[in-house]
């Protein structure tokens, strides 16, 4: 059985955070990231500097990149879900609503 892409893209997602630090590429071996440009409004930048401090930009971009990876894996997996198995009943999401409510209360 192949693997779904959004099984895949959820994965790449998940492995590309693991390190933070770049390997030193050595010659002949696969590139492993590509620098890109990317303009942003100055609210925008200004937000996410005063967040993250000046060096880690890059890494807030990464991150929110992967989590939209993630989601959009995660609701291709859920779209599988209800064409295999039908949409979750409204009883069944009011005992899980009934759980979670004790659980959190």
């Amino acid at each position: 059985m192949p693997i779904p892409g959004w099984y895949r893209r959820c994965m790449a997602a998940s492995s590309a955070t693991s390190s933070r630090r770049r390997p030193h590429r050595v010659a002949g071996t696969p590139r492993t990231h590509k620098r890109v440009s990317v303009d942003l409004p100055v609210e925008v930048f200004d937000e996410i500097r005063a967040e993250v401090g000046r060096g880690n930009v890059p890494g807030y971009l990464l991150e929110a990149a992967e989590e939209k990876r993630r989601r959009e894996a995660l609701g291709e997996w859920l779209d599988l879900m209800d064409a295999t198995h039908g949409p979750v009943s409204a009883e069944s999401l009011e005992e899980a609503r009934r759980i979670w409510d004790g659980l959190t209360g």
